[in-house]
């Protein structure tokens, strides 16, 4: 095997590593990045229920909704504020 032969395969075992780990990075993206973004908003959602005195449960959630939205971008924004 020469050496333009031997750079050949090193560059081929080089872009399948990195296609492969393309793949394992989304795949670990999509799992634990959105698990997190779920319980981080539940948690979010749930407090700003705590806050207003009011509960997901019921046929009338939907009614509370813009009021939940609220808070929580009022909690959102005031903690980027004490993280600047």
């Amino acid at each position: 095997m020469n050496l333009l032969e031997v750079d050949a395969a090193i560059s081929q075992a080089q872009h399948k590593l990195q296609a492969k780990l393309i793949k394992v990075l989304n795949a670990w993206h999509k799992k634990y990045v959105g698990e997190w973004l779920v319980e981080f908003y539940k948690a979010q959602i749930l407090a700003a229920c705590r806050t207003l005195n009011l509960s997901l449960e019921g046929e009338d959630t939907y009614k509370n909704i813009d009021s939940i939205v609220q808070e929580c971008l009022q909690t959102l924004t005031a903690s980027t504020k004490i993280g600047e």
